[in-house]
């Protein structure tokens, strides 16, 4: 799982097995350990679940971790061979103004200059080109090759 911050927005981005493991266990979690020179210096953590009790998926910033809980209807949607994915927008109109939130949770695809190919990524191992499906032959939790 990769996550990108920059100011109000949020954006993490999964591969096909990342997603099948989310829709099978409906949890994905990643942490990064800091290390100092002094030794461990903190963790950070930022994970998906899915709560199928919620009627909106919804994202929480809490100590030391980022969490985004999607409701089943996003899930589903996020599990469209064909659906890149699915976008939370927040507003609230403030004392000190309107304030905007965007958190974004998108199939990871092969990085190319200038122009995307159909397919997403399916596994992607440091080190290594990433393995990737063809948007048609990627049905989640179906037979892929």
């Amino acid at each position: 799982m990769k996550i990108r911050i920059r100011d109000n927005s949020l954006r993490l981005r999964i591969t096909l097995r990342e997603l099948e493991h989310l829709a099978a266990e409906g949890k994905l979690r990643s942490e990064m350990h800091c290390l100092a020179n002094s030794g461990p210096a903190g963790l950070f953590g930022y994970e998906i679940a899915v709560d199928a009790t919620l009627a909106e998926s919804d994202a929480a910033v809490e100590a030391f971790c980022i969490r985004l809980t999607l409701s089943r209807a996003d899930l589903q949607s996020l599990l469209k061979p064909d659906h890149e994915g699915i976008y939370l927008k927040r507003e609230i109109d403030g004392p000190g103004g309107i304030q905007r939130f965007i958190a974004m949770l998108e199939k990871d695809r092969p990085g190319v200059a200038c122009e995307k190919p159909e397919e997403w990524v399916y596994e992607d191992r440091p080190g290594s080109r990433p393995e990737t499906r063809s948007i048609e032959q990627c049905p989640v939790g179906g037979s892929t090759p």
